[in-house]
């Protein structure tokens, strides 16, 4: 039986929120992305957490044009993926299944394939509502548990 290795490369969300301080312009990450298209990697998260936020918020550019300009750079090579907070989706505060309906369908639409989704409480109803639209509208539903360690 072959296996085969599948790679998910997380810098273009998470490195946005640590070594680069989340502050790349669209500019310098279509500057990486035929490096990106060239490695072939199973996935690429490239959204979710800070980045839509800070897209906004700092650099003044469209959150929306930058997942649907990374997936025309990318094709089909990777699939798309971004990190939901459940039924928070990329804030902290709780949306409507309307709000999340929309969203889920806008995301898909936009280049997204692979919505990872996890719910700080490991509340199993704060991510079915994600879920489901994520699947409804043909992406995947890729779901995580949070979990720590007692220190004492």
């Amino acid at each position: 039986m072959t296996k085969i290795l599948k790679i998910r490369d997380l810098t273009l969300r998470d490195g946005q929120q640590s070594s680069f301080a989340t502050r790349m312009t669209q500019q310098q990450v279509d500057r990486c992305l035929p490096y990106y298209k060239d490695a072939g990697f199973y996935a690429m998260e490239v959204w979710g957490g800070a980045v839509p936020d800070s897209v906004m918020r700092y650099l003044n550019e469209n959150p929306w044009t930058r997942l649907e300009t990374i997936k025309r750079a990318v094709g089909d090579v990777s699939k798309l993926t971004a990190l939901s907070r459940g039924r928070n989706l990329f804030g902290y505060a709780p949306y409507t299944d309307e709000i999340i309906d929309g969203f889920s369908r806008n995301a898909i639409e936009s280049g997204l394939g692979i919505m990872r989704i996890f719910d700080a409480l490991n509340d199993v109803d704060n991510v079915k509502s994600t879920i489901n639209y994520i699947k409804q509208y043909g992406g995947i539903a890729d779901c995580a548990v949070c979990y720590t360690v007692d220190p004492k």
